[in-house]
């Protein structure tokens, strides 16, 4: 069985999504606060092993886990609406590197299936 990485292009496609994404949570004037002060290419690089892992790569997500990294900030005011956007963001770019509907589809699920660990509920 072909794991969804595979079905996706694997590294060739996650590594650009996770570049446009971040690219457009930067400009977006609702999310940019969440990410000051942060270092951007390590986050990037965070957020790529984690969409590898995600999408079925045997890979070993070394980073905070969700509830953890995201902890600090509930302080900041995160909410539904932030993560809708994150959300509308990762699809967006998902798209823009070429992955077909039905893939882009089943990650955003996967990524909506960690909105209550995200927001620390």
């Amino acid at each position: 069985m072909v794991s969804l990485y595979e079905r996706i292009g694997g590294k060739s496609k996650i590594i650009p999504a996770v570049d446009i994404f971040y690219r457009k949570v930067l400009a977006d004037e609702s999310l940019k606060q969440f990410f000051e002060p942060v270092d951007m290419d390590q986050l990037r690089s965070l957020q790529a092993m984690f969409l590898t892992m995600l999408v079925g790569a045997k890979m070993k997500y070394t980073g905070k886990d969700i509830r953890t990294a995201h902890a600090g900030l509930k302080g900041k005011g995160l909410n539904d609406e932030h993560f809708d956007a994150f959300l509308k963001h990762f699809k967006n770019a998902l798209q823009e590197v070429g992955i077909e509907h039905e893939a882009v589809a089943e990650i955003i699920g996967r990524l909506e299936g960690t909105r209550a660990e995200v927001l620390g509920r």
